[in-house]
């Protein structure tokens, strides 16, 4: 860390100067060492909550998803709602 000639650091010297209303240079008021590891710890951490809920649970746990996908659509036919009387789509490799 950076200091100056007061022996204070520079990222509390930043900080008070943004307070006051002094212009600073921005190069100066850099993140640096553990503080930028932090910041792009922090941003990863906040993607990977927001995805797990959406992309790695139902990888993970599909048999909740399916049982709900299967209580969603017990009233409906598959064959009343097919478009253009096309034939219900089947595995051409029987695996299903």
């Amino acid at each position: 860390m950076h200091r100056s000639s007061n022996g204070k650091s520079m990222t509390s010297n930043c900080r008070r100067r943004q307070r006051s209303g002094e212009s600073q240079d921005p190069a100066k008021c850099k993140l640096k060492g553990w503080r930028y590891a932090a910041f792009v710890s922090g941003i990863v951490g906040a993607i990977g909550i927001a995805l797990y809920p959406i992309v790695v649970s139902p990888m993970l746990y599909p048999e909740e998803y399916k049982r709900i996908q299967s209580v969603g659509r017990k009233d409906i036919r598959q064959e009343d709602i097919q478009p253009g009387n096309m034939k219900v789509w089947s595995d051409p490799f029987g695996r299903g």
